[in-house]
This record gives C-alpha cells, sequence and structure tokens, in this order.
C-alpha cells in the first residue's frame, strides 16, 4: 500500500509538472497559441519581397528623384543598406530568428501598425521625407518620417514609436556585411544646358539621347517633356559595374555628338528584378513622380531575375 501511494503521487507530480509546461510553452520555447507574445510574427520570405525599408525622398535637390533606399529588409534574410553619402551599398544575411527579432522590435514593441497618421516629425524647408514601409503580420503600411522633433521637446507616443523604429534600423549592425554588388544599374539621362563639357561619353553603343527619350516623363526636366515615355534603361552585368565604378557619385555631366547630358547612375536593388504578374520589372522610386518605374531591357550579360 505505501508503494502504491508513493507510485500514484509521483505520478500526480509528474502529470502536473507536464500540464505546467504546456500551458508555458516550455522552458525557452514558443507559445502553441498565434496570438500569444512569442509567437513568430508571419510575413513573405521571398527574394526581393520587401519587409522593412527606410526610403528617403531628395527634397528639392533637382531632379527630385530617388531610387535608393537607405534601409531594406527582404524576405530571405537579404539586407540592404547605405553605410555613407551617395551609392556606397552594403549587404548581409540574417537568419530568420534575426528577421524575427527585428520585426518583433517594429511591431510588436513599437506597435507599428497602430499608429494613425500618414506622417510624423516637424517639417523642414528644402528637405525630403523618408518613407518607412512595413508588409509583416498580413498587413502593409507606409508613413513618412519628417525631421525628427528636438530632444525635450514633447511628443506624444505614436511620434516616439516611429521614429524609435527608425533610429533602431540605422543603427542595427549586423554580424557580417559586405559590399552590395547588383546585377546592374539603371541608367537616368536628362539633357543639360551646361557648356564645354570635358568628358565624353564612352560607349558609343549606347545612345544617350535615345535613352533620354526614353525616359522623359518619369524624370523631371528643366523642358517639359514632349516625347513618349516607355521606361527605365538598364545596363546589366560588368558593363553595367563598370558604369558605376567610373561615376561612384551616382552623377555626371558628360556630353555625347556635341550634345550635353546629365546622368544618374543607380546600381539595381533585388526587388526590381522580381518579375510582376504582367511580366515586367521596375524601379521604386520616391520624389516628384513616385512609384514602380518600367525597367525596359538593356544591354550586358543578359537580363536577370529574382524568383
Amino acid at each position: 500500500m505505501k508503494h502504491t501511494a508513493h507510485a500514484l503521487l509521483s505520478l500526480l507530480a509528474l502529470l502536473l509538472l507536464t500540464l505546467s509546461a504546456c500551458d508555458s510553452g516550455g522552458a525557452g520555447g514558443t507559445s502553441n497559441n498565434p496570438t500569444g507574445s512569442n509567437s513568430s510574427i508571419p510575413y513573405e520570405s521571398k527574394a526581393g519581397s520587401v519587409l522593412i525599408q527606410l526610403f528617403p525622398e531628395p527634397g528639392f535637390v533637382y531632379p527630385q528623384i530617388n531610387a535608393i533606399p537607405t534601409w531594406t529588409l527582404y524576405g530571405d534574410g537579404t539586407l540592404v543598406m547605405r553605410s555613407s553619402p551617395g551609392n556606397q551599398l552594403q549587404q548581409a544575411r540574417l537568419s530568420s530568428g534575426e528577421v524575427q527579432q527585428i520585426l518583433d522590435m517594429v511591431v510588436r514593441q513599437q506597435a507599428f501598425f497602430s499608429s494613425t497618421r500618414s506622417s510624423y516629425g516637424e517639417v523642414a524647408p528644402d528637405v525630403g521625407a523618408t518613407e518607412l514601409t512595413i508588409n509583416a503580420q498580413n498587413q502593409q503600411k507606409t508613413v513618412r518620417l519628417l525631421r525628427e522633433p528636438s530632444a525635450g521637446k514633447p511628443v506624444d507616443s505614436e511620434t516616439q514609436h516611429v521614429f524609435a523604429i527608425k533610429n533602431y534600423l540605422l543603427r542595427y549592425q549586423p554580424q557580417q556585411v559586405q559590399p552590395y554588388v547588383p546585377a546592374g544599374i539603371a541608367l537616368i539621362v536628362l539633357p543639360s544646358k551646361l557648356q564645354n563639357l570635358p568628358l565624353q561619353w564612352p560607349y558609343n553603343d549606347i545612345s544617350l539621347a535615345k535613352v533620354a527619350a526614353q525616359e522623359c516623363g518619369y524624370v523631371p526636366q528643366q523642358d517639359p517633356c514632349t516625347q513618349q515615355t516607355s521606361g527605365i534603361f538598364p545596363v546589366y552585368g560588368t558593363r553595367g559595374l563598370d558604369i558605376l565604378k567610373r561615376w561612384s557619385t551616382g552623377r555626371a555631366s558628360v556630353q555625347q555628338n556635341n550634345v550635353n547630358y546629365m546622368i544618374i547612375v543607380w546600381p539595381l536593388l533585388p526587388d526590381a528584378l522580381v518579375t510582376q504578374p504582367d511580366g515586367s520589372q521596375g524601379v521604386l522610386t520616391t520624389g516628384t513622380h513616385p512609384g514602380r518605374k518600367l525597367l525596359l531591357p538593356g544591354p550586358g550579360s543578359g537580363t536577370p531575375t529574382a524568383h
């Protein structure tokens, strides 16, 4: 009898311990309740699918268009971020756990999807805003961040949260980074009224006049656009990388056939190579004419795609 009672007590203790572990999700485990605080935040894990992005608008600097975000996290864990002014981009590859830590910070701790306004901060003359976009938890939302309020100035909790997200992302330090090497570049060409330019355009097989005509309606012009716009001109492979290296600042004044032009060079980001349902690819821009601009077929070592 004594041994039987002892066995029953041990069995009862084991049962209570098991139930306790199930209720708490286990030591260091994850709750099975999808609404619990420890559950994973769902997101699309495809390459080129934007999860989180900080995308600055160009302000009043001519031309008012930009295609280089400051910070972009993609669904496959690729992180592309600007390390310094200009086009110098770095990339890192984050694990799914690291992605979840970032999502937990911006979605749960800072409650991004609970924000109610389209813009936050103070208007600053001649300074563009920064678009903060998050695609996660089956939701998509973009807010515009203006100048952050000065330290010590009273601000509401929503403003505190969105700027805390921005500062957290900009200060985020992945373990290993390397230079971002794009599959190609987008070449933007605008007619220029500058004279006596010393630099000749070195690629005779690329007509700057033709490229300028194709992009006329996409890029703010000094003169009205009177031509039919068809898309953004890309250059892939080693030729594109050579152009990017030659004009590392991202823009220059050049001449071809005695006509002067301003050129802008954008490295193509992973989302630009994602094929849309209609079969097209496009470059996402901010500025005077924001949105995704059609990417034309271009020269180089083929037109790569992101899957």
